[in-house]
């Protein structure tokens, strides 16, 4: 597997764990406080991404985005 294949993976299964951590949410559970992966520094890492305002903008979206995919599969 090369890097961009493990970007692409992380970030899938990245995805996969932020609708079940959603989901749990709509049950009441509020999971989000306490079950996060952190693996957005990794994709930053592997991705070469400089530190700085680039890395922080591209992370919000990011976060944004993933937050956002509960709503997207249902």
């Amino acid at each position: 597997m090369n890097t961009k294949e493990l970007i692409i993976r992380i970030i899938q299964e990245d995805l996969k764990h932020s609708q079940l951590v959603e989901g749990l949410n709509h049950l009441g559970l509020d999971a989000d406080q306490f079950h996060s992966l952190g693996l957005l520094d990794v994709v930053l890492d592997l991705m070469k991404v400089p530190q700085g305002k680039p890395a922080f903008t591209w992370g919000l979206i990011y976060t944004r985005l993933s937050a956002k995919s509960w709503y997207l599969q249902n």
